[in-house]
């Protein structure tokens, strides 16, 4: 970017201009005026000696005088270089002049009037021709009149006035500059100064007050906003550390509760799996006990046998089931290609179809053709359906309608934050009488479930959540305004 003027050298140059216009044309003026008076003064005097030179022509000639000594001591009085008579009829009677200045007035008796006075523009300087009549016998007498030294004498004066002029141009631009300089420029270079040590940081910086009135407020006013600055920059370093301060004790509080729920989610845990394992371990303990005690007829011992196993398979799903939820993302990331949605949802189905619980139930899928392939595990994608089918079946007491709807979207936020462009959604909805608004947010929690003692572990959605945020999902559960529950899942698309 091209260096701009600085302050002092554009008002400096701007003073020039308006001296320069100012004295010229003042100069100018002055030296109009003064060539009007000396040329008002030559006229003035020649007409005088005009008419004194016709008044001693007139007295010559009634006493026989002789007019050329008359005309000839007229010769360089007041400038008069040359002296003309001519009679009534224009005949030149005299003629006399100084040496070299004949013939300037050859032509002017037939041709100058009566009593006038007349500036001569020509060659060389001007010159007055002045003409006053005779009375005996009738003529004029003309007079040629130099203009010449007080023309000169107007030149060494405008040369004088140029002289002064420039003088006084040069004087008060010093004087401005030194002025300007004191008063305007060096307050505003510290003003300057001041401000990129302010912009540095350097908050207790301060400008001397000096200068005018103007530049002295200017200056106040930067060393009152300096001080404003500070005590705002102490105000803020001061909140800056209780900021801080409430931010460590927050992250202390954080810290606190997240060990806290840590604590009680391994609590929870373990009353969860105290319960759910007590009871078959309470079971196989008594029939143990029984058989112990011996005299149990065969078919009594086989039977507690059998339902010995069965507890005994009821902890082993319980463990297999807190193992799926402990460790969802080690089993779920080993296959996380795209899968068809519609396929899994078909398996899915035909799966249950065929068992008691779903003999009169039925499902309503609605897949698009044109639906973009899921990033996921085909295997535990069908885990999650599944485990929902079998839910909603449940909830509707094996009679009702489910309906399984997928449809592909425009972006969604992962359970990471990540936010990804395109995603498939799964809506599973029955028919049944939907979930307690106050169990809504508990029902993804492990051991929670609404079912009655014995027919369910609380694991299944707890594990269904885990499973679906390994692949990279979301799975959240409301309730349909016309009636049931509405499990959704949202699966990022395959690209």
């Amino acid at each position: 970017m091209a260096r701009r003027l600085g302050l002092r050298v554009q008002i400096v140059v701007s003073l020039a201009v308006l001296l320069g216009i100012a004295l010229s044309s003042m100069g100018f003026l002055v030296l109009a005026l003064v060539r009007a008076t000396v040329v008002s003064q030559g006229v003035e005097q020649a007409t005088v000696v005009a008419r004194a030179l016709a008044t001693d022509l007139d007295r010559a000639r009634a006493s026989s005088g002789r007019l050329e000594e008359v005309a000839e001591r007229a010769l360089g009085a007041a400038g008069v270089d040359e002296i003309a008579v001519w009679d009534a009829a224009g005949h030149e009677s005299l003629h006399v002049s100084l040496p070299g200045r004949r013939g300037r007035l050859a032509d002017a008796g037939p041709h100058v009037a009566v009593a006038a006075e007349v500036l001569v523009e020509g060659p060389g300087p001007p010159r007055l021709v002045a003409v006053r009549p005779l009375t005996d016998p009738r003529g004029v007498v003309a007079i040629d009149v130099s203009l010449q030294e007080p023309l000169e004498t107007l030149d060494r004066l405008r040369r004088m006035t140029v002289l002064y002029v420039c003088v006084a141009a040069i004087a008060l631009l010093v004087f401005g500059f030194v002025a300007m300089t004191r008063l305007i420029v060096r307050p505003v270079t510290a003003l300057r100064h001041a401000a990129e040590r302010v912009a540095a940081g350097l908050l207790d910086t301060r400008v001397p007050v000096e200068g005018g009135s103007e530049m002295a407020d200017l200056a106040h006013s930067f060393n009152l906003m300096t001080a404003r600055l500070r005590e705002q920059q102490a105000e803020l370093e001061r909140k800056l550390g209780e900021l801080e301060q409430k931010t460590r004790d927050l992250e202390a509080v954080q810290s606190h509760l997240v060990r806290s729920a840590k604590l009680a989610s391994v609590g929870q845990l373990a009353a969860g799996v105290a319960h759910e394992i007590g009871n078959p371990v309470s079971a196989i303990l008594g029939f143990c006990e029984i058989l112990a005690a011996g005299d149990v007829p065969a078919d009594e011992a086989r039977d507690f046998v059998l339902r010995m196993t069965k507890e005994a398979e009821r902890m082993n799903r319980i463990i297999r089931d807190l193992l799926d939820y402990a460790r969802p993302t080690r089993e779920a990331v080993s296959e996380l290609d795209g899968c068809d949605l519609g396929s899994v949802v078909e398996d899915s189905t035909s799966l249950l179809a065929p068992q008691k619980n779903f003999r009169e139930v039925d499902v309503e899928r609605v897949i698009p053709e044109n639906l973009p392939r899921v990033r996921g595990s085909r295997e535990r994608l069908t885990q999650v359906l599944v485990n929902l089918l079998i839910n909603a079946a449940d909830a509707m007491g094996g009679q009702g309608l489910v309906r399984v709807g997928a449809e592909s979207i425009e972006g969604f936020t992962g359970p990471d934050g990540a936010e990804v462009s395109r995603a498939v959604r799964v809506k599973v909805a029955d028919s049944g009488p939907g979930i307690p608004s106050e169990m809504l947010t508990r029902v993804f929690d492990p051991f929670f479930t609404t079912k009655e003692p014995g027919l369910g572990t609380g694991l299944g959605l707890a594990v269904c959540q885990g499973l679906v945020a390994a692949m990279g999902g979301v799975i959240n559960a409301e309730n349909d305004p016309a009636g049931g529950a509405v499990f959704t899942i949202v699966l990022p698309a395959v690209d």
